[in-house]
C-alpha cells in the first residue's frame, strides 16, 4: 500500500517542476525505496536464520533422543544377567556353554561368578 503511494508521489515528483516541495518528495522516495531494499534483505536474512535454528533444534532433540536411549540400555551388574549365569551354572552348563547361550564373554562370567563366591 506504502509502495504504491510512494510510486504514485514519484511519477507526479518526476514531471519537470522546480518546486521545492516536489523536490522533497522526491528525496522522501529515494530514501523510503532505500529502506525498502534494506528492510527486504533483514527480512531475507532472519528467515535463513530462523531455517537455521529450526535445523539446530532437530539436531539437538535428535540428540537428547539418542541420550534418553542410551540411558536406558546400561546393564545392571547386579541384575538379571547375574542370575541367569547363576542358574545355568547351578544346572551344570560349562564357562564356554555360558557364554554362547548368553552371547557374554567368557571373562564376564568369570568374574560374575567369582564375585558370587
Amino acid at each position: 500500500m506504502l509502495r504504491k503511494i510512494i510510486k504514485k508521489e514519484k511519477t507526479a515528483a518526476s514531471a519537470p517542476r522546480k518546486d521545492p516541495a516536489a523536490l522533497e518528495i522526491a528525496e522522501m522516495n529515494e530514501i523510503a525505496e532505500r529502506l525498502f531494499r534494506r528492510l527486504e534483505a533483514r527480512i531475507k536474512t532472519v528467515g535463513e536464520m530462523e531455517k537455521r535454528i529450526d535445523e539446530k533444534a532437530l539436531y539437538l532433540e535428535r540428540l537428547i533422543e539418542r541420550a534418553e536411549n542410551l540411558g536406558t540400555l546400561q546393564p545392571d551388574p547386579e541384575g538379571a544377567r547375574c542370575g541367569e549365569i547363576r542358574a545355568l551354572v547351578q544346572k551344570g552348563l560349562k564357562i564356554d556353554e555360558i557364554a554362547k547361550i548368553l552371547g557374554v564373554p567368557k571373562g564376564e562370567i568369570e568374574l560374575i561368578l567369582s564375585i558370587g563366591r
